[in-house]
């Protein structure tokens, strides 16, 4: 099963009945797990982890849980450098009718966000970074890569650019990821809006793992992210920069949800904008180091990780959990 510890809390019924070696992949992007489901982690024969961090909050419910480690990949043959030069850095956007037109990024510094737009990856946080990064520069863009209507507890993305941060339309785009028909925005098009990009930022309140930093650092884009949960495991000061947590408020979850720093995550904004306009030595170094993180984490090493897993998981005795009242 691939999902969070609370998408199957049927599964456990349904191993004792059936009796089959049951491999779960979670993914734990907040803490703490609650303890109701010690329940299904006790039922799986191997569990598999999107993160460390995910990991050590399992084993700190039952330390007896066998618990591995496989990160997700990127594709490398999509996710890769273009190299792209200032008079190439146009957004390719799509119309509703389905055609396709570019927008200009030339001679500009280019934030880039790119996930779905509900509470937990907190939009109008970064927003709200942006405005205030942006309110003294006229070279500056926020691209957004987002569905903005279609996310079931989602931000008014327009609402909040226009009327509450008052971020002005010539410095942003927001980019739909669902385009007409049922289709989706293609990985070819997803890779070069990060090529476009300087930087990545997220300020989500939590994270299991975080497939777009890989797709940055891919991309030699630098990641901006909160210091919280998976993040800290992929970002560090050699490859981009973590947000300070300002304060924690509970998720639906009941676990805790990390809010950023506006204001730090605005200084590290500047420093990599300063670091733009003179000739990007920083960038290039970072995106040397985030590049080599990238090449260890292709869909080919999650897919070895993976096997390994489900091997391990093959080899074991049933395990049977009979829940108490």
């Amino acid at each position: 099963t691939l999902g969070d510890v609370w998408d199957f809390p049927y599964m456990w019924r349904l191993n004792e009945k059936y009796l089959f070696k049951w491999l779960a992949y979670y993914n734990v992007d907040s803490e703490p797990i609650n303890p109701n489901y010690l329940r299904e982690l006790a039922s799986c024969c191997q569990i598999a982890s999107t993160s460390h961090y995910g990991k050590e909050k399992m084993l700190e419910l039952d330390p007896s849980l066998d618990v591995d480690v496989v990160y997700h990949g990127h594709d490398p043959n999509i996710f890769r450098p273009s190299n792209l030069q200032e008079s190439q850095r146009k957004i390719i956007d799509h119309t509703e009718k389905g055609s396709f037109v570019k927008v200009d990024c030339e001679n500009k510094f280019v934030v880039f966000m790119d996930s779905q737009n509900s509470y937990r990856k907190n939009y109008p946080k970064a927003i709200e970074a942006f405005a205030k990064f942006a309110e003294d520069k006229n070279d500056v863009m926020l691209l957004i890569a987002a569905d903005p209507k279609h996310q079931p507890d989602s931000f008014d993305l327009q609402y909040s650019l226009n009327n509450f941060h008052h971020v002005p339309s010539s410095k942003v785009k927001i980019v739909s990821t669902s385009i007409p028909n049922g289709a989706w925005l293609p990985d070819t098009l997803m890779a070069h809006l990060y090529n476009i990009a300087n930087v990545y930022l997220s300020s989500a309140r939590a994270e299991g793992f975080g497939l777009s930093v890989l797709q940055a650092y891919a991309t030699k884009t630098i990641p901006i992210v909160p210091d919280y949960a998976s993040y800290r495991e992929l970002v560090n000061d050699k490859t981009g920069f973590k947000i300070k947590i300002a304060a924690y408020d509970m998720s639906f979850m009941k676990t805790k949800a990390a809010i950023m720093d506006v204001d730090d995550c605005v200084q590290k904004l500047n420093l990599m904008y300063h670091d733009y306009k003179n000739g990007g030595e920083l960038a290039k170094k970072m995106g040397e180091a985030g590049a080599k993180v990238a090449a260890e984490n292709t869909w080919i090493n999650s897919a070895n990780a993976m096997l390994a897993s489900i091997l391990k998981c093959t080899k074991k005795d049933k395990v049977v959990v009979h829940p108490q009242n």
